[in-house]
């Protein structure tokens, strides 16, 4: 298949999630990509919304001459929904960093089921509400956190949504890579890398290739909590 869903997605006979998009994921399509495949690109017709079953994906805009990382949407969430509602092509762009399962509706047969199915627009209007808030909350950071507090607070962002124990410590799995990081804590990589630099020689934290795993989650939340010192 070929188009914004990545060239080599494929059907999935992985069963339908459930909760409040399973009335989406009876009428949808299933699809596979690989890490890497695109969902949609900013600036495209928004001709269908995803409900994310399993991966990670990571949503991006341009903005001047920066890419800058929006959000990261993660098993369980519904993608793509604003554009189908406003009519208004894709505000960014979104890529699997690592393998990813979808379901795909079509963006009439959405919009059918959000005018009839009150359960499905309940939960749309507290998704987009959630992401306003989130948006909201983070853009107000970069007038007061310094950059070592930006990249604890992701971090606790991280920690919340996708920790898993191990042992004392927290681990992140996560393709994200540390200019990721850093565009979504609105800083450049070089201040990203000296805060996380930092944080190891703390003893805060661990780092690898393929995960971050919070050693201190304690002192990484108490930091995300502080205005900037200077």
């Amino acid at each position: 298949m070929s188009g914004p869903l990545g060239g080599v997605a494929r059907a999935t006979a992985a069963p339908a999630p459930a909760g409040p998009w399973a009335a989406l994921a009876r009428i949808g399509r299933a699809r596979r990509m690989p890490a890497g495949g695109y969902l949609f690109f900013e600036g495209d017709r928004a001709d269908a919304v995803f409900v994310i079953r399993s991966g990670l994906v990571k949503v991006s805009a341009v903005v001047g001459e920066r890419d800058v990382v929006l959000d990261l949407v993660g098993a369980g969430e519904l993608l793509g929904e604003l554009s189908v509602i406003d009519g208004r092509p894709r505000s960014a762009t979104a890529v699997a960093l690592e393998p990813l399962e979808v379901c795909v509706v079509d963006a009439d047969a959405f919009r059918r089921v959000l005018a009839t199915d009150a359960s499905v627009a309940s939960a749309v209007l507290r998704s987009l509400s959630h992401r306003l808030r989130d948006a909201s909350r983070r853009q107000s950071e970069h007038g007061g956190l310094d950059a070592q507090g930006r990249v604890c607070r992701r971090l606790v962002e991280l920690m919340d949504r996708f920790g898993r124990a191990d042992g004392e410590a927290i681990e992140i799995p996560t393709r994200l890579s540390q200019g990721d990081l850093a565009a979504w804590a609105g800083l450049s990589r070089e201040s990203a890398v000296r805060a996380l630099h930092a944080m190891r020689r703390l003893g805060w934290i661990r780092t690898s290739a393929r995960s971050i795993a919070v050693v201190d989650a304690r002192a990484v939340r108490a930091r995300a909590a502080l205005a900037p010192t200077g």
